[in-house]
């Protein structure tokens, strides 16, 4: 078996997953490329991967995420095209090219699965994540003992929702305040879906040609249509999520700052003065690198927070299990895979709002035997049950390869 991983963006398991192919056996050709600025169309991308790929003479393509871009090189060879997501939901305005018989296209997302298959797209299929504990245990050697109390690594996210509210009608921002509203109550479950409907998008973008109509009108010049802001159902409903995840992150670590020592690796240079003033009492730090910095504070936190980015509906994220992994304690916002692959309160613990994520950060910051009980359960399962090495024959034995 011969694969060729073809690296068009920077990703994070990119790694873990050809050391794990080498380790069993598989031939591994990798290249790096330039990342296109229409992930749907560069032509001369497309040509130097087809001609890169025709001439390794692989069995397949693979790419961690789905790119456009590599489904048209290995449709115009006929060749197998694998991609493995970590990223929910997919960053893809279009299903363009997603229906071509040479892809396979596996999501950690059970929910967002059954909405591709929903719109006729057969060659989507849910896979589990994985961790790659053989690296993790080199990573980890020596790093034991406690460095931080609370910890969390990832975005703050900056949801483009509030300079879309301001072009809105009254009643229209009214609604969606709503929407976001019930929303941030409800953990598990992205009721988004739900309430927004093609109709209420429509109304929007009459709103906006309208308001655009006026000024234009009163500045005495012409409006191109390219000038009229206009937003698809998928683009509303990712800027309500990541509206919503930004309020969740920003007022879990608020909260527990003022009561303990909390540490944050994040991007801060978007975050605004007065929402940074509320993480006074935190330590900032910037971003941790994944393979080697990121494994260690894990391990080296007595409670790491988890608040899942609200669009992914169903599924395990990978800051879920890599924090396990490493051996770290889990605190994450309750998700329905979570809760079937792993026991909560005994491998991990979830919690179903702000309250609770606090009341339980405060209850196993002061118990260590039940906490470091959890965190050894959880990595116990990890390297037992998450491992590269099985998501990968899964994968091939439903694209159809043998290994």
């Amino acid at each position: 078996m011969k694969i060729f991983v073809c690296n068009v963006f920077k990703t994070y398991t990119v790694q873990a997953t050809v050391r794990a192919m080498k380790r069993m056996g598989i031939k591994v050709v990798e290249k790096t490329y330039y990342t296109p600025e229409d992930i749907y169309h560069d032509e001369v991308l497309e040509k130097q991967i087809a001609t890169d790929v025709k001439e390794a003479e692989v069995d397949a393509v693979l790419t961690i995420n789905y790119w456009p871009v590599v489904a048209r090189a290995c449709h115009s060879l006929g060749k197998k095209y694998l991609a493995w997501s970590y990223d929910s939901p997919q960053n893809l305005p279009r299903t363009e090219t997603m229906e071509y018989e040479t892809n396979e296209i596996f999501m950690f997302d059970r929910e967002e699965v059954r909405r591709y298959r929903e719109m006729g797209l057969t060659n989507v299929h849910h896979l589990l994540l994985a961790v790659d504990s053989e690296h993790l245990q080199q990573i980890l050697c020596g790093k034991d003992g406690y460095q931080y109390d609370v910890s969390f690594v990832g975005s703050m996210y900056q949801s483009t929702l509030p300079a879309l509210m301001s072009e809105m009608s009254a009643y229209e921002r009214g609604y969606l305040q709503a929407v976001l509203a019930a929303q941030e109550r409800i953990y598990g479950y992205y009721m988004v879906d739900d309430l927004l409907t093609e109709e209420h998008v429509s109304s929007i973008n009459d709103e906006y040609r309208k308001r655009t109509m006026e000024v234009a009108r009163e500045a005495g010049r012409k409006v191109r249509e390219e000038d009229i802001l206009q937003v698809s159902m998928e683009q509303l409903s990712y800027a309500i999520a990541t509206q919503v995840t930004h309020v969740d992150r920003l007022s879990l670590l608020h909260a527990l700052s003022k009561q303990r020592k909390v540490s944050i690796w994040s991007d801060f240079s978007e975050l605004a003065p007065e929402k940074r003033a509320l993480l006074e009492n935190a330590t900032l730090n910037g971003w941790a690198d994944y393979e080697t910095e990121m494994p260690v504070i894990f391990r080296q936190s007595k409670i790491n927070l988890n608040p899942s980015f609200r669009m992914i509906r169903s599924g395990i994220p990978l800051r879920a299990l890599d924090i396990m992994g490493a051996g770290g304690f889990l605190l994450s916002s309750f998700q329905a895979e979570l809760m079937e692959h792993f026991q909560n309160g005994k491998e991990c613990v979830m919690y179903n709002s702000l309250e609770d994520a606090i009341a339980k950060v405060q209850y196993y910051i002061l118990h260590k035997e039940k906490r470091e009980a959890i965190a050894a359960a959880g990595q116990e399962k990890i390297r037992r049950d998450f491992r590269y090495e099985d998501r990968i024959k899964t994968m091939f034995t439903l694209a159809g390869l043998e290994i």
